[in-house]
């Protein structure tokens, strides 16, 4: 899968709703089976990471069920994504981060369309 593809793969999903990191990574390994759920997290955190510096994805937190999500700040978001435990499943709920798509996300996305 090139990068491009993970972009359009993360933004299929994030200009509908946020999801968390975890979702992505299965999002991932749904389209493409094949290599280990560790090397699968590597390439999405990278190119989520590419596309939050880009301006494509904004970063939130949500802290509990069904409340409301908070926008993270720059360097909050910079330090989420790059947090491994994010990417990883929980075996119960926990508050947690997400990604949802920018309009300069949303124009991307829907001219590629």
């Amino acid at each position: 899968m090139t990068f491009s593809d993970m972009q359009r793969l993360i933004l299929d999903l994030a200009v509908e709703d946020s999801y968390s990191l975890p979702e992505l990574v299965a999002r991932a390994l749904g389209v493409q089976p094949g290599g280990s759920k560790g090397e699968w997290r590597k390439i999405v955190q990278a190119c989520t990471r590419e596309m939050f510096e880009s301006g494509l994805l904004e970063v939130t937190r949500l802290e509990e069920p069904g409340g409301s999500e908070v926008a993270l700040d720059h360097d909050a978001a910079e330090q989420s994504l790059a947090d491994d435990l994010e990417w990883v499943d929980g075996s119960r709920w926990r508050p947690h981060v997400r990604v949802v798509a920018t309009q300069q996300g949303r124009d991307k996305y829907y001219e590629s369309s």
